[in-house]
């Protein structure tokens, strides 16, 4: 653990360009971690710090380690949540809340994972009613209707009691610090450069590719209108290698060949329809077959909708609604946007992201217009002996080989030249690490591997 927090306090050290930059207030943001779980901590610290969000809006709770707690335990975890914000005043002031990695996020039993799911939902999503007339509601099938759905205007709790809750979570503490970085308000998007795409082919709906081609063209082609690139996959494999993918939308959890490889834009949403995306983020428990939110934060997505529920329950989403409010400039934020196209509360629904992510969108710049000179590459990937970083070797500081728990297994010498450099990795064991760069612009990190 004290790898861990070594690791984090370097990134904190080296703030992100996008927290940096950051021009919106976020303290109407409160954050939630767990006290029992000392990578919550953590990760709860460096989001305050990025986010500049004020000391008093972050609350330590009492909670157990598991992802799924039962009812009697929610309620525990509730009370602790509206005791501190009552007794701070922060009911009122407060519209959004970020549950941090670590916290439970199903509430019921083992029948979560049954058909139907009975007695299950998303702790997240209960939340949202902490402080709404209808919270006796909370753990009521069927539901609460969303006020949030279809809104056209900016959330705020006065307007209807909601508190727009969201989630930074992933497979590890890595993939959240990286979720962080590459999140927040007024993200630079050229439409000419983003693709927006529907996956039709998927295992259980091949049958009937037609009807789910028709209805993500319902989606996408009015953006397609105003002059964003979309793309509807059919074909019966994993899609790989797209650049500036800002939009990847689903129906089901069950690729044929593993998991999406892309090149996303900062900002990038996902969206599914009939899985259980969000039913755990342990990378062990999961079906290596079955597509999860934590597989699309991993790959580069900054937020993410998915279902705690079982597989092929189906939540009442509308992508059309969330793509909309999302890609229109001025443009609704992350949260704002998910919560458009949801139409009931205190169900199953899970939003992984920062809630107040957005685009500041720019049209006819050009290729690459809004990358950053600092944007870390480094190939070939998987790697055998030699790998390429991207960056020029005057931006670099430090250079540092990790594994994936975080220690530092190797420290390159940087050569004197300008330019892409090349490490050697001949020595490391096959496997998985990142590569972690230290430049005048903050922290980069890019994962690769290694292959004998």
């Amino acid at each position: 653990m004290k790898k861990l927090t070594f690791t984090l306090a370097l990134a904190l050290g080296a703030a992100s360009p996008l927290a940096m930059g950051q021009s919106v207030n976020y303290d109407d943001v409160v954050v939630v971690v767990n006290g029992n779980d000392s990578v919550s901590v953590a990760l709860g610290n460096y989001f305050m710090a990025a986010r500049s969000i004020p000391a008093v809006n972050l609350i330590t709770v009492d909670a157990p380690t598991s992802e799924t707690i039962n009812a009697a335990q929610f309620l525990v975890v509730k009370q602790q949540i509206k005791s501190y914000m009552m007794a701070n005043s922060l009911v009122g002031p407060i519209n959004y809340m970020v549950m941090m990695k670590g916290m439970p996020h199903r509430v019921g039993t083992n029948l979560c994972d049954s058909i139907p799911p009975i007695g299950c939902s998303s702790l997240d999503s209960e939340l949202t009613l902490l402080f709404h007339p209808d919270s006796a509601s909370m753990l009521a099938a069927p539901g609460v209707p969303n006020p949030l759905d279809q809104s056209t205007v900016p959330h705020a709790f006065s307007n209807n009691n909601v508190l727009a809750v969201t989630r930074l979570d992933g497979y590890s503490a890595l993939d959240v610090t990286q979720l962080m970085d590459r999140s927040g308000p007024g993200l630079p998007v050229s439409k000419q450069d983003a693709v927006l795409i529907g996956d039709v082919e998927n295992a259980l709906y091949a049958f009937q590719p037609g009807f789910f081609h028709s209805v993500f063209s319902a989606f996408l082609d009015p953006l397609n209108n105003t002059g964003w690139t979309t793309l509807i996959d059919t074909v019966n494999n994993t899609l790989t290698g797209l650049d500036h993918v800002l939009a990847f939308l689903t129906f089901d959890g069950d690729p044929v060949q593993g998991t999406p490889d892309l090149n996303w834009a900062n900002g990038a949403l996902s969206m599914a329809y009939y899985h259980s995306s969000a039913a755990s983020f342990n990378l062990g428990t999961n079906d290596p077959k079955q597509l999860r939110c934590a597989d699309l934060i991993a790959d580069g997505a900054s937020g993410v909708r998915g279902s705690v529920l079982a597989p092929f329950s189906s939540e009442q989403f509308n992508m059309g609604h969330t793509l909309q409010r999302y890609m229109e400039q001025p443009g609704f934020n992350l949260a704002e946007s998910y919560y458009a196209g949801i139409q009931q509360l205190s169900r199953g629904d899970l939003i992984i992201g920062d809630p107040k992510t957005s685009l500041t969108i720019s049209v006819g710049l050009g290729p690459d217009a809004h990358r950053s000179v600092t944007e870390l590459h480094a190939f070939p990937n998987p790697a055998t002996d030699v790998l390429t970083v991207s960056i020029d070797r005057t931006k670099v500081k430090r250079c540092q080989l990790l594994s994936m728990d975080g220690r530092v297994v190797a420290e390159p010498g940087l050569p004197t030249a300008a330019g892409p450099f090349s490490i050697s990795v001949i020595d490391l064991p096959a496997g998985a690490y990142v590569l972690q760069v230290n430049t005048a612009e903050g922290l980069r990190m890019a994962r690769f591997t290694v292959v004998h």
